[in-house]
């Protein structure tokens, strides 16, 4: 049996179920019973319904009242107001973005898999120091132009993207860039490019139905004598077989890494110097 006396606290009644017994018990008799039984009754809203002893009752729960409801509804009310305040720098931080441009926007096309930042950044260490020209055939939305230009801010970048979707916002991210072209088309379909020749290709193409090995090998008509492709390829048996034998550099992508952009398949990095 649960004993009630004036220093329970919360927590210690917390046990209490409706229909446990309880026993009153007063402190050097300072207290009555009664006052007890009210001061629990009036502070967490609950009935004590004496049993045929003054000493005992059973927890029951109390009908809520009229003045009981709109006292609840106004702590509840205050508990969501402090939470909405914890909140408010938050949302003013959000306020604005739609109109300095930092909101997310939601772009998607048929087999785009964006390369990870880091993975890019280290793609594009790999151009040539000194590279002139550099193609990117399969644009996306630019995470490989965006490292690229990092590190080569002068260097002529033109860059490829059949998706309108894709292209639109390429358009927006190279507009005032004087040294880029954008082409929206069907790299597979481009018998000439802007420039004949290129010093460095960089590249995540498509990997469906082998469309990997296809870019690729179509790359490699517009890439200049000395010059070096860096790409990413699927693994497996089938484009070691049609690609491993060109490539100056061939290494295996750790698992997940592509995992942020939506898929696990796995990837090869690799160059080819021509």
């Amino acid at each position: 049996m649960f004993t009630l006396h004036p220093t329970t606290t919360a927590q210690e009644a917390d046990r209490l179920t409706i229909g446990d017994p309880v026993k009153f018990l007063s402190m050097d008799g300072l207290e009555t019973l009664d006052t007890i039984a009210d001061k629990w009754e009036t502070s967490k809203g609950v009935t004590l319904e004496f049993t045929n002893t003054e000493e005992t009752a059973t927890f029951l729960p109390a009908p809520e009242n009229a003045f009981h409801r709109l006292h609840r509804l106004r702590m509840e009310n205050d508990e969501h107001a402090q939470r909405m305040d914890a909140l408010r720098p938050r949302f003013d931080a959000l306020r604005t973005r739609h109109e300095d441009g930092t909101a997310p926007r939601a772009v998607s096309a048929f087999n785009l898999f964006q390369t990870p930042p880091a993975l890019a950044a280290r793609m594009a260490a790999l151009v040539p120091e000194g590279a002139k020209s550099i193609l990117e055939p399969s644009a996306g939305l630019g995470r490989l132009y965006t490292a690229a230009r990092a590190l080569h801010p002068k260097t002529r970048i033109d860059l490829v993207e059949i998706a309108p979707e894709c292209a639109g916002e390429l358009y927006s991210i190279t507009e005032n860039d004087n040294f880029c072209t954008l082409t929206q088309k069907d790299f597979l379909e481009m018998p000439e490019m802007p420039c004949s020749f290129y010093d460095a290709i960089i590249m995540n193409p498509p990997f469906k139905m082998r469309r990997d090995i296809k870019h690729i090998m179509h790359a490699l008509n517009y890439l200049k004598s000395g010059g070096t492709l860096i790409g990413l390829c699927l693994a497996g048996a089938i484009r070691e077989k049609h690609l491993m034998p060109l490539c100056t550099s061939w290494e295996s992508i750790p698992a997940g890494t592509f995992k942020t952009e939506g898929t696990r398949v796995e990837t090869i990095l690799f160059t080819i110097t021509k």
